[in-house]
């Protein structure tokens, strides 16, 4: 099995370098850092899921994988790694990554569906993906991450949510650097190295690995792909409190509706604009304190 490392931080460049080592069908091991971001799962509602708004304002990038399971978080501190194997290896990951960890003197567990745990508490999470007889099998590790951010932006606002879809069941987690204040993601690494070979830095992106980046970044594949849900948002003016309903579907405004609670006048707001727009919270509000004083 050979070893692959990236040499970005950038999360939608590593998907795509992912997806083009799944497609050669070459039994691999991928490791990968990305700067802040917050992962949901392929069929995910991520507004219900992750705060948004708090994750524009603190430089934290959407992103959206080609698995299932839940919303992650990622930063420096979390090593992710990859796992490209024909279906008749499904079980090799889970066996390499407890006796890796071992090595490093962690005993973890794989618990639940998709769990790692250590001492009973959440290190790291996975997720797969069968194709052609082939297996995708990725996950993470938390090292040494910012639990605080981690836990912030995967708390949604709930009062402004009303979700048709599911919520992921948030476990508490543990960095491993606390179970082990010396252990290092170097470390961690070389462990991996003893259980493969011809590491090699991950080769420069081509044209089609860029186009996938592309994709990845899209507004259509981050957001389009959540479940229906209804959202609100409230506005303070200096004429009183706007209260604004929305129906999204497949990550789009369906239907607004407006209330507010104005002495005098209605609220000049042309709904109509914002039908059929991406809906992102983070900047809706922005969007129609526009369409305000367009009116």
């Amino acid at each position: 099995m050979k070893l692959y490392i990236s040499d970005t931080d950038d999360p939608y460049l590593n998907l795509a370098h992912e997806s083009a080592l799944f497609r050669k069908r070459e039994t691999a091991c991928f490791l990968w850092k990305n700067r802040d971001c917050i992962v949901a799962g392929r069929n995910q509602n991520i507004y219900a899921e992750a705060d948004l708004a708090y994750a524009v304002d603190s430089g934290i990038l959407p992103v959206r994988r080609y698995t299932g399971g839940g919303c992650v978080f990622h930063d420096h501190g979390n090593l992710n790694y990859s796992f490209i194997i024909p279906e008749d290896m499904e079980g090799m990951p889970q066996e390499m990554l407890m006796r890796i960890l071992a090595e490093v003197g962690i005993h973890a567990e794989c618990t639940g569906r998709n769990d790692l745990t250590a001492g009973g508490r959440k290190f790291g999470g996975t997720a797969w993906l069968y194709e052609d007889g082939w297996i995708l099998f990725h996950g993470t590790i938390l090292i040494n991450t910012d639990t605080e951010r981690m836990r912030k932006v995967l708390t949604p606002p709930k009062i402004k949510y009303s979700s048709k879809g599911f919520d992921s069941v948030k476990s508490r987690v543990v960095n491993l650097t606390e179970i082990d204040p010396l252990l290092s993601e170097e470390k961690i690494i070389r462990a991996f190295e003893a259980h493969t070979v011809e590491r090699r830095m991950i080769p420069p992106a081509d044209a089609r690995t860029e186009t996938e980046r592309s994709r990845l970044m899209s507004e259509e594949w981050i957001f389009g792909r959540s479940t229906s849900y209804d959202a609100v948002h409230e506005i303070k003016t200096e004429n009183g409190i706007l209260q604004v309903f929305l129906s999204i579907g497949n990550g789009r405004v369906t239907d607004v509706k407006i209330s507010h609670d104005f002495m005098h006048g209605t609220a000049p707001v042309n709904t109509e604009k914002l039908k059929g727009i991406f809906y992102n919270p983070a900047d809706i509000c922005d969007r129609i304190v526009a369409l305000m004083k367009e009116a």
